[in-house]
C-alpha cells in the first residue's frame, strides 16, 4: 500500500510559480519534483483562482 504524500504551501507556490515563468515544460517539472501533471494543473487552478480554502493563495 502506498503512503500518500503531502506538499507544503510552500512548495506548492515555487512550483506553480516555475510553471508560470514557461522556460520548462509541466512535463519536465512533473518529472524533475515527482509530482503528476493532473496535481500541477489543480495547483495552478487553486492558486490562480484564489479559493479562499487553498492555504497557500495570497
Amino acid at each position: 500500500m502506498s503512503k500518500r504524500r503531502t506538499y507544503t504551501a510552500e512548495f506548492k507556490v515555487a512550483t506553480v510559480s516555475r510553471l508560470l515563468e514557461g522556460n520548462e515544460k509541466p512535463s519536465v517539472v512533473s518529472r524533475e519534483l515527482g509530482v503528476t501533471l493532473p496535481q500541477l494543473k489543480t495547483w495552478k487552478l487553486e492558486q490562480h483562482s484564489g479559493r479562499q480554502d487553498c492555504p497557500y493563495t495570497g
